[in-house]
């Protein structure tokens, strides 16, 4: 039964039209800024392999999010969620299987943004060290694993995909990057938030707003998606309780 609700949540996500749409949009942003940081370098003082990952951190690992938040949304929409209820009757395991779908799509994103990022810094002549590449391999996979789970819990818990796609664009780029930030103390506040724990821990950004690792703002946004998740997963068992 689990092999057959994960094949087709699978077959559902590369028939979406949104959900590829918007991972492919992730890419491209990704490529698109890192071509313009590598080929105008020196406007980019002290840029790096890191700068040339803006993209992904700024706006593809956002995409990853609405990009899971389609995934459950989409198909609440076109009622293929009551087909799915038909077919395999344990709701538990069908969001359980899109969890891992969106897991794996956001990780595969985050390393060819990250992969891409390298190699375009590579061709272009920025400073790429060894151990900056690395971190940035080892991060955006699981920023993108994170936001894209985030984003579903967010789908399952909003009443339309007009919605869940709102909110996660408007937390992201309108709460976290201004609200919060005109606060007194507001960067210490976003410290603790997903977005800025996203961009700090894949690059860096915004400075001066954490004093401890990239590391740390992992396990920040980790502990977001997780408490989100359990949030639809209560949802999702008080719906199938009788």
């Amino acid at each position: 039964m689990g092999h057959r609700s994960v094949a087709a949540e699978t077959r559902k996500a590369l028939t979406s039209r949104g959900f590829r749409a918007a991972l492919g949009g992730a890419i491209a942003v990704s490529v698109a800024v890192a071509v313009v940081v590598g080929v105008f370098a020196p406007v980019f003082r002290g840029a790096s392999v890191t700068t040339a990952a803006y993209g992904f951190g700024l706006v593809g690992a956002v995409l990853a999010a609405v990009a899971g938040a389609l995934l459950i949304g989409l198909d609440r929409d076109h009622g293929t969620l009551s087909l799915t209820r038909i077919l395999i009757p344990r709701p538990l395991l069908s969001y359980a299987s899109k969890v891992l779908v969106a897991a794996v799509s956001g990780s595969a994103i985050g390393l060819l943004a990250g992969a891409l990022a390298i190699g375009v810094a590579v061709i272009t002549g920025l400073p790429s060290p060894a151990g900056e590449a690395l971190a940035l391999l080892a991060t955006a996979p699981v920023v993108g694993g994170l936001v894209a789970v985030m984003g579903l819990a967010v789908g399952r818990l909003a009443p339309s995909t007009t919605a869940a796609v709102g909110i996660v664009l408007g937390w992201w780029f309108l709460l976290e990057a201004i609200a919060v930030p005109a606060l007194p103390f507001g960067r210490t506040v976003a410290a603790w938030l997903p977005a800025t724990s996203a961009q700090i821990a894949t690059i860096g950004v915004p400075a001066n707003t954490a004093t401890w690792s990239p590391w740390i703002s992992l396990a920040v946004l980790a502990g977001w998606t997780s408490s989100v998740s359990v949030v639809a997963l209560a949802a999702e068992r008080r719906r199938v309780q009788p």
